[in-house]
C-alpha cells in the first residue's frame, strides 16, 4: 500500500511506485465492491496526491452487486467519473480501453 512509509514496503510495491513514476502516463484504477472498499478508495487517494496521472476509476462486478451499492459507489467517486463495469464482459473491457484512450489519446 502508498500508505506505508517506504522502510515498511516490500520489493514488489517498490517496483509499482517506480513503474508508476517512470512508466506510466495514465492509470487504471480497478474498485472491487466487495472487497476491503475503504482500503481501496485510501489507496486511490493516495495515488492521485503522489502521482501526477490521469486516472481512469472503474468498479468492477456490475453482474453481482446490487444497484444500491453501485449508486453508492458513484456517488462517492462522482470526481473521477468511474465506470460501473464486469471484467468478465468483452464490451465492458473494451468500454475502459475507449475510456483510456479518450483521456491519454494516441499522437
Amino acid at each position: 500500500m502508498l500508505d506505508r512509509p517506504i522502510e515498511r514496503r516490500n520489493e514488489i510495491e517498490l517496483q509499482a511506485i517506480l513503474a508508476i513514476e517512470e512508466l506510466a502516463d495514465f492509470i487504471i484504477f480497478l474498485i472491487d465492491p466487495f472487497s476491503q472498499l475503504e482500503r481501496q478508495l485510501l489507496l486511490l487517494n493516495e495515488i492521485r496526491k503522489n502521482f501526477k496521472r490521469r486516472i481512469v476509476v472503474a468498479i468492477n462486478k456490475k453482474d453481482i452487486a446490487n444497484d444500491k451499492l453501485i449508486m453508492e459507489l458513484k456517488k462517492e467517486l462522482r470526481e473521477f467519473s468511474p465506470l460501473i463495469i464486469s471484467a468478465k464482459d468483452k464490451n465492458d473491457c473494451e468500454f475502459v480501453l475507449k475510456r483510456v484512450l479518450d483521456v491519454n489519446p494516441i499522437t
